[in-house]
């Protein structure tokens, strides 16, 4: 019978970081190809099966310490994000325009600098206020995407956002005037050389990022947050996403000769403790065969304790939420999705691609434990697959390098309760 148990939700261990691995599309699905896609196709039955995870209790870190943390659901009522406010002086601001010029300083919107790249070496320059706000003017950005990763760090909070108000959520207004839409592709339809709008990169520290009202669409992935050192000690990086339409991301809208296809709108890897509220994800779409490859939300190589709550998922290729290798404690709550597969995937290299959990480079990937998916929380409509989440069981022999959370809980399905 199925591993589904009762509610329950405990916090589990959670491992230290370690070299990223990326998953490979499976010979075993390669039948299923021309239905949807490879990689992501669940079976039928939701892949809830029966499978008891490895009996090391320990369910520690490397370092022999536990990591707890309040399970329970969220409760997202008045939920306000927004950090506007505060007494004169508490706030710098940058500005940002279509027709900005980099050699400007930014302070003012006659002084707009052209691109991000420009107002993050202005961060660099001087002191600043508490809380900072790079304002970006409405208009069309065509291959305005950041030339290097977005590196700032520390305790001064930055909000990239609309120089105007946009409405909430980008579900009501993707295409609102006020809204800036960084595209893809030149004026005369060719990509543009970059295939990711923006690549987040943090060294054991938080990265107090906001990014707010605006557009991304047309690139193979819009959003990147990694730790290039993945050894590092797991530091939230308090990143809060918020408002933003992601849309026409993926292969078919920004296909690359080198072949390579887009994994995910926002990509998560070795990262922890980020917020992503009421955004839009809409036609996330790789082309061909590679169609399973690609999803709103990809989160890898212990990408943890993140909070998915309120956004609306419209179409996509693959699943449109992937978990994998290690990525424990993430919640998804009060989320739309339609259009896909299915909701919600939770595999890694070793499962099935190879029954003993042998993968390439010798460096087989981890089931991950203590996600939560209350069902009843979410809404559904349009997916292939009967159940909304599927959930690739521990094979037999299945080896990695940390142990299980003690809760055995691979994914709390809220009032229809676990899978082990």
């Amino acid at each position: 019978m199925p591993a589904i148990h009762g509610a329950e939700r405990t916090s589990p261990a959670h491992g230290r970081g370690r070299a990223r691995s990326v998953a490979r599309a499976s010979s075993w699905c390669l039948w299923l190809a021309l239905l949807l896609a490879c990689e992501e196709v669940p079976s039928i039955d939701a892949g809830v099966v029966d499978a008891a995870p490895p009996t090391d209790a320990g369910a520690r870190t490397d370092s022999g310490r536990l990591l707890p943390r309040d399970a329970g659901l969220l409760d997202t009522g008045g939920l306000d994000a927004s950090n506007d406010g505060g007494p004169p002086g508490s706030r710098t601001e940058i500005h940002v325009a279509v027709d900005g010029d980099d050699r400007r300083d930014g302070r003012s919107p006659s002084a707009a600098v052209r691109t991000l790249d420009r107002a993050q070496e202005i961060l660099r320059e001087e002191p600043l206020a508490p809380d900072v706000s790079i304002l970006v003017a409405p208009g069309l950005y065509r291959c305005r995407e950041m030339t290097g990763p977005w590196t700032y760090a520390g305790p001064t909070r930055v909000a990239v956002r609309s120089l105007r108000e946009v409405p909430e959520p980008a579900v009501t207004s993707p295409t609102h005037p006020d809204r800036p839409v960084f595209a893809g592709r030149s004026e005369d339809g060719e990509v543009c050389p970059r295939s990711v709008f923006m690549l987040v990169e943090h060294q054991a520290a938080a990265v107090n990022l906001e990014i707010r009202d605006i557009a991304i669409e047309e690139y193979r992935g819009a959003i990147t947050i990694r730790n290039p050192s993945p050894d590092d000690p797991e530091t939230d990086q308090g990143i809060l996403i918020q408002n933003v339409a992601f849309r026409r991301i993926g292969s078919q809208y920004h296909p690359l000769a080198s072949g390579l296809t887009g994994r995910g709108a926002i990509l998560l890897e070795s990262t922890y403790g980020s917020r992503f509220v009421n955004n839009l994800f809409a036609e996330i779409r790789n082309s061909g065969p590679a169609g399973g490859l690609v999803h709103a939300m990809y989160f890898t190589s212990e990408a943890s304790r993140h909070e998915v709550i309120g956004n609306t998922f419209a179409g996509c290729t693959g699943s449109i939420i992937k978990l994998t290798d290690f990525s424990n404690e993430n919640v998804f709550v009060d989320n739309d999705f339609s259009d896909a597969p299915v909701a919600l995937i939770d595999r890694w290299c070793g499962a099935r691609e190879d029954p003993v959990g042998v993968c390439p480079g010798d460096a087989p990937q981890c089931p991950s434990w203590d996600n939560s998916y209350p069902v009843e929380r979410n809404t559904h409509s349009a997916l292939t697959f009967p159940n909304p989440y599927s959930v690739v069981p521990i094979p037999v022999g299945q080896t990695c390098r940390f142990p299980p959370a003690p809760t055995g809980v691979r994914l709390s399905l809220g009032t229809g309760g676990v899978i082990r």
